[in-house]
Formats: C-alpha cells, structure tokens, sequence
C-alpha cells in the first residue's frame, strides 16, 4: 500500500494536467468494474520497437487500464523494480528478443522517479502474471514468474501517440 501511495505521488507530481488529476480522483473513488470493457489504444503512448510495439501508460489510471482492459495475456508487461514508474505493456507475435526487451526497459526507466539515474532495474513478464489485488488503487498490482534487465534510462517524447 505504500508502494502504491507513493506511485499516486509521483503521477501527480509530474501530471500537468488538471483533467488528468480530476480522472485520477473520480478512479481512485470508484471500486473495480464489473464487466472488463475494452480500452481503445490511442489513449496510449504507442511506439514500434523492433517486430512489435509498445503501449505506453500516462499516469496511474492509465496504467490501470492499458494492463488490466486493453492488454492481452501474452503481452509483455514492464514496471520498474520497486519504484514508481509507467506500466508498458509490449504486444508482439512471437517472442520478444533480447534487445526489444532492453529498449522497452529503457523507455520505462526513462518515465520512472529514477529517470535521472544512471541504470535502473526493470522487471518485465507476461501480463498474465499480473494481478490486482482487491481495494487497492489504480496502478498497483502485484506480479510472479518475471525477468528483471538493468539499463540506461531513454527520454522520450510523451506527447508520442
């Protein structure tokens, strides 16, 4: 919980946006939904890494949904380890390679509170190995089965779609 509480912090430190902040409190207000309706993509920061591409969460609502109503359960799911970060979510036919895995790494880094570090650790899995514990707010979930790569963070530009 204070994991989550500090991810909360951090987006809305960085979120310029008033909309953003009034859709923040409007979803830490509500419960889960029941029926899991499907999130169109361009609500996303989308980007081609490699043979796939890259879904890129803005803030902890986000986040919530690209994990939870958009990906798939083979995608691959990226958080930096232990500390606030974007949730990217990696969709791809066929295994992710070495070197996809480390530029999605990267970017994740670079939108994380470590951004200015010179190498941060980042976990990565199949989104199907994350989960959402019940009552907790939009953003937290809890994950197994994960490979973690250490890398440079990589700036990039949020306003990408």
């Amino acid at each position: 919980m204070i994991d989550s509480a500090l991810e909360q912090l951090y987006y809305i430190e960085i979120s310029a946006k008033e909309d953003e902040l009034r859709e923040l409190a409007l979803e830490m207000k509500k419960s889960e939904p029941k029926q899991k309706r499907q999130i169109k993509e361009k609500q996303f920061m989308r980007l081609e890494i490699g043979g796939g591409t890259a879904y890129i969460g803005r803030n902890s609502v986000s986040n919530h949904r690209l994990v939870f109503q958009f990906a798939n359960p083979d995608d691959i799911w990226f958080h930096a380890q232990r500390i606030p970060s974007a949730h990217l979510v990696f969709r791809k036919s066929g295994g992710i390679t070495q070197d996809e895995a480390e530029q999605c790494a990267a970017i994740v880094a670079g939108m994380s509170k470590a951004k200015l570090n010179l190498k941060v650790t980042v976990d990565y899995t199949q989104k199907k190995n994350v989960k959402k514990p019940k009552n907790t707010p939009p953003g937290f979930v809890i994950y197994h089965r994960f490979r973690s790569v250490t890398v440079t963070p990589v700036h990039i530009d949020e306003n990408t779609d």
